[in-house]
């Protein structure tokens, strides 16, 4: 004969299954953080390849902030898609500039803590506008001027399409800042073509400027 579970044993069932929930919900986040890290690493990796082709194919000159002085906002990733060094947002090259599919390289699916949207700036990785030249920043270094390459940031995660401070200076309005958005960290790529996970502290120690 069956045997009929009683209520009794039923709340122990579901007591035991909540507290299992509970224990195991944590870690799936954690989880599903340290993917979403990854995917964000990787695209990094991708732009930071894009640009190394773009300076191979333009005498060792790095791809500049802005393609004029006119503009007031980011448009480096624009021109890796233009010229097609990385696979452009959309048939209509003009919308690159201002949207941000999420299957985008330049998309990454972690949350921004500040709430800011990206989307208008069509990229949520800046490159560090202390290699510009701020009153001409359609110029840009070459890649053979620097001299600790594996040291020095070329960009990272940040606000919006440029990065102008890692550590948050009241000067510099917030959405210039790295955003550390990652476990408390934030994914850079370098000037020799690598992308490392840093936290606040490490990441202070590298060549900025």
């Amino acid at each position: 004969m069956k045997k009929i579970f009683t209520l009794v044993e039923l709340l122990i069932i579901i007591s035991i299954m909540c507290i299992l929930t509970s224990m195991l919900l944590p870690a799936l986040k954690k989880t599903r953080e340290k993917a979403t890290s990854i995917v964000c690493l990787g695209n990094e990796k991708q732009i930071s390849t894009a640009i190394m082709m773009y300076s191979n194919d333009n005498n060792s000159w790095l791809v500049p902030l802005r393609y004029t002085n006119l503009s007031t906002w980011p448009q480096w990733h624009h021109i890796l898609e233009t010229y097609d060094y990385i696979p452009a947002n959309s048939t209509n090259p003009n919308w690159n500039e201002f949207t941000l599919p999420s299957h985008s390289i330049f998309n990454c699916a972690a949350k921004s803590p500040s709430g800011e949207s990206q989307y208008w700036f069509g990229s949520k990785y800046g490159i560090n506008v202390y290699f510009t030249d701020l009153l001409n920043p359609i110029l840009f270094k070459k890649e053979t001027s620097f001299t600790k390459p594996s040291s020095t940031v070329m960009g990272g995660d940040t606000f919006r399409g440029a990065l102008v401070s890692w550590d948050n200076r009241n000067d510099i309005p917030n959405y210039y800042h790295v955003e550390w958005r990652h476990d408390k960290g934030a994914n850079l790529f370098f000037a020799d073509g690598h992308a490392n996970w840093m936290n606040v502290t490490v990441a202070g120690q590298q060549i900025w400027y």
